[in-house]
């Protein structure tokens, strides 16, 4: 199933208000990263977001930026392919039967590759604002990755 995101920011929902549009974006973007339950879904979500990096809108650029780095700081050890898995059947997990040993299964490749990509296009941005958020997700990608994301 595709994921669709739409960054949408509304006039008068400025970084001051309490739980404005954007807040409310970006809080539920984190949850539906709660919500994945393999990595092609926090993929594509990733993706879907980073996408908008790429707006005409500055403001949107801006905002894409920033759901990103909540995604990254919320999901980080999803993002770089750290995941919690069980024999794949979750239901059990809750009834305790069949025995479910939980492992930490290891995703190779993860996303900081593809991540990096988007930063490094928009740390080349004309405005300083996209510039700016771009370095505090570049920040949060390292510090999640423990890898150095250079020509940054």
């Amino acid at each position: 199933m595709p994921v669709v995101v739409a960054l949408v920011a509304p006039a008068g929902a400025g970084q001051d208000a309490p739980l404005g549009g954007r807040e409310i974006v970006s809080s539920g973007l984190v949850a539906l990263g709660d919500t994945a339950t393999d990595d092609g879904l926090l993929k594509r979500l990733n993706l879907d977001v980073l996408m908008h990096t790429r707006s005409d809108d500055t403001l949107v650029r801006i905002f894409a930026l920033q759901c990103a780095r909540a995604l990254w700081t919320a999901h980080g050890s999803k993002l770089v392919g750290a995941w919690p898995q069980c024999d794949g059947y979750s239901k059990y997990m809750l009834t305790g039967w069949p025995p479910c040993y939980p492992y930490l299964a290891i995703n190779q490749s993860g996303y900081v590759s593809e991540t990096a990509t988007f930063i490094a296009e928009c740390a080349e941005d004309e405005h300083d604002d996209v510039v700016s958020e771009t370095h505090a997700l570049k920040a949060a990608v390292e510090v999640v990755s423990g890898e150095r994301i250079d020509g940054v």
